[in-house]
């Protein structure tokens, strides 16, 4: 249907901001085609005095939010003139103008319309805008944002004064202003309605104790109107929509079929790495070839699991990129984590959005895999196996949004001991193989064609001069550039994403059918392979105890592990690095409690990192005139970091 069907059934304010500027839109969405005709049935009350709750699933990119805010903005303004005739037949009156505005004032003063519920700071933040671009044609009408890495005062002053129609806020942040401020805990016995959005993702990030805790806050299922919204609908989704929605909710499957969760009109590849220095070469080649395939348009996005390999491979693509990309100098690198403060993440954000260079890169974390719109993404690529299928589908969700006009594809790069995950968590995904190979063959015709006839491959005379000249050549010195750059990687950088991969991987070994052994020192090597270390990073005996790689007891604590621990001996060395140092019990206690303490400060970080990407941390080092008169690295301390961004190394 369309939205001119909404004619007579919404306010004429909100239907202008949607068929005309700033949404512009005409035909509805799946989800939208599902819950706007239920209007203005879905906003009145029903027989038994309560109001029609709603458990909807859809997938994500499909105008979810839109969905929501509709229904939401009209109840709001309906209970507002509602207020404004209690007050006039209150004083005997038909008409009074002056009457009507103050109780309508005082009403959306006192009264809080909608409390919306989101993840992460980033898809809050985006549905705030989405709000106010709704309701652009009231000009009255107030949406507040609480989200973490904003100043709380101004945010709490704003709120005090004026007008509480909608509030977009993430868990933490409102959980801390209930518990600071009783002003807003007596103001959230005021909400009209409660909207959970991506809810199971609000579930897999911890939420849970959160937003239990603000529901205490707030009337009960029977005196309020409740919508959750969730791309998949597992039973610890179902046990919160039984807790939080009315027992006669309405449930609304936009997507029956699991596996359509997935977009299948977005082609998606794997490639399972023939050798660990073959990951970053080939991680430009898809950049590169998304380039080459569409030249002025490109625009991509790539996913990392940790704070640290995200501000690692920014780093990398952020100085390799403009050397042997086709885009060269122009090449954008936007770079999103929660290391970053809001502020840079939203300008980050927002500059990414509205690029049309064709030569744009986003390396985020999972800060921007779920809801966050980016119009007309290219291509997704996912370093190494997604925490869950759902968090895959919804990193691939990034690209073939609904109303996107390009060509998309999503990739995924693969660690030899990874690749059994093709045929375990990610079996129900439509992916196809793509070697190593294929992608060099590929980069290397393409780009010959292009040096043979600029113009003939280019569409537009304007990107005639977007990729210079000798472009093979420069794709043909990317190992070479890698291989250089990697020497000057910083060790203490390259151990402290070890750590937090380790995190990442060990937890989910059994879901990848790997074992955990193989899989620490599947990265050992990795790491010390790709990065030129002189031998591979190690964790000690407590920090693999946490990690469940080795029991407590019977077993000797050794500050380096190849293999599973031994009884013999004071201490297991690397084979490789066996000296002639005499091995005294005293010294080596001595040593391992020091390693402990050091590997206890690291774990607080990587453990942190391995499970979700939400509270800022500081970076263990950067690269200013930090170095000793030898000339080695050294860690700097949290307190000497400016508020400026701090990168590995440039």
């Amino acid at each position: 249907p369309e939205f001119l069907s909404l004619q007579g059934k919404i306010n004429s304010s909100l239907l202008e901001a949607i068929i005309s500027k700033p949404l512009k839109l005409t035909t509805m969405s799946s989800v939208q085609a599902e819950v706007l005709p239920m209007l203005p049935r879905l906003i009145e009350k029903t027989v038994d005095g309560t109001y029609l709750d709603l458990l909807v699933k859809a997938k994500t990119g499909t105008g979810k939010t839109l969905a929501f805010l509709v229904p939401t903005v009209e109840r709001r303004l309906r209970s507002i003139e509602d207020a404004k005739q209690k007050a006039l037949k209150s004083a005997l009156l038909k008409e009074d103008t002056r009457l009507e505005a103050q109780a309508g004032t005082a009403f959306a003063r006192q009264n809080i319309g909608a409390l919306i519920i989101s993840p992460t700071r980033e898809l809050a933040t985006q549905i705030a805008r989405e709000a106010q671009r709704l309701t652009s044609h009231l000009p009255q009408f107030e949406t507040h944002l609480f989200i973490g890495g904003a100043d709380k005062r101004t945010q709490l002053r704003g709120f005090l004064r004026g007008r509480r129609d909608i509030i977009v806020c993430t868990p933490g942040r409102l959980r801390d202003f209930l518990i600071s401020d009783a002003t807003v805990a007596d103001a959230m016995k005021t909400v009209n309605t409660l909207i959970l959005d991506e809810a199971d993702t609000m579930l897999d990030m911890g939420f849970r104790p959160d937003i239990d805790a603000i529901s205490e806050c707030l009337p009960g299922p029977e005196q309020r109107q409740t919508f959750l919204f969730s791309a998949t609908v597992p039973m610890k989704v179902r046990q919160v929509a039984d807790m939080y929605l009315h027992r006669e909710h309405k449930f609304i499957n936009c997507s029956p079929d699991e596996s359509l969760q997935v977009h299948h009109h977005v082609p998606q590849f794997y490639s399972v790495l023939p050798d660990d220095r073959s990951q970053i070469p080939h991680l430009l080649r898809l950049l590169a070839l998304d380039q080459l395939n569409n030249p002025g348009t490109s625009k991509v996005i790539v996913f990392l699991p940790t704070l640290k390999m995200t501000q690692m491979f920014a780093t990398i693509l952020r100085s390799l990129g403009r050397k042997v990309l086709p885009t060269g100098q122009t090449t954008k690198i936007y770079e999103i984590h929660a290391q970053k403060r809001q502020t840079d993440r939203d300008r980050a954000s927002s500059a990414f959005r509205r690029d049309s260079t064709g030569a744009s890169i986003l390396i985020t974390s999972d800060v921007s895999a779920r809801g966050v719109d980016y119009p007309n993404v290219t291509r997704v690529v996912q370093m190494g196996v997604a925490p869950s299928v759902e968090h895959y589908i919804h990193r691939v969700g990034r690209t073939g949004r609904q109303g996107s006009s390009v060509a998309t594809r999503g990739d995924i790069i693969l660690h030899g001991w990874e690749a059994g995950a093709v045929k375990t968590s990610l079996e129900k995904i439509p992916l196809q193989p793509y070697t190593v190979a294929e992608a060099q063959a590929e980069a290397r015709q393409l780009a010959s064609e292009y040096d043979q006839n600029p113009t003939k491959f280019m569409s537009m005379p304007s990107q005639r001069h977007l990729f210079g000249e000798g472009l093979e050549r420069r794709l043909g010195t990317i190992e070479p550039e890698v291989s250089r750059f990697m020497k000057d990687a910083p060790e203490d950088a390259v151990t402290g994403m070890f750590l937090s991969l380790l995190g990442y991987y060990v937890p989910r070994a059994g879901d990848m059918m790997i074992d955990k052994f193989a899989m620490y020192n599947g990265l050992r090597q990795w790491v010390a392979n790709s990065f030129a270390l002189p031998s591979p990073p190690y964790a000690s005996q407590r920090l693999m105890q946490t990690l469940g790689l080795i029991d407590e007891g019977g077993n000797r604590r050794n500050k380096r592990v190849d293999r599973p621990w031994s009884r013999s001996g004071h201490g297991t060395r690397f084979n490789d690095r066996r000296d002639n140092r005499r091995d005294d019990h005293r010294d080596n206690r001595r040593d391992d409690r020091r390693d402990d303490r050091r590997d206890d400060r690291r774990s607080s970080r990587f453990v942190s990192d391995g499970r979700r990407d939400s509270q800022p941390r500081s970076e263990p080092w950067d690269r200013r005139e930090n170095t000793s008169k030898s000339g080695t690295w050294r860690p700097r301390s949290s307190s000497s970091y400016g508020a400026s961004e701090r990168q590995p190394w440039r």
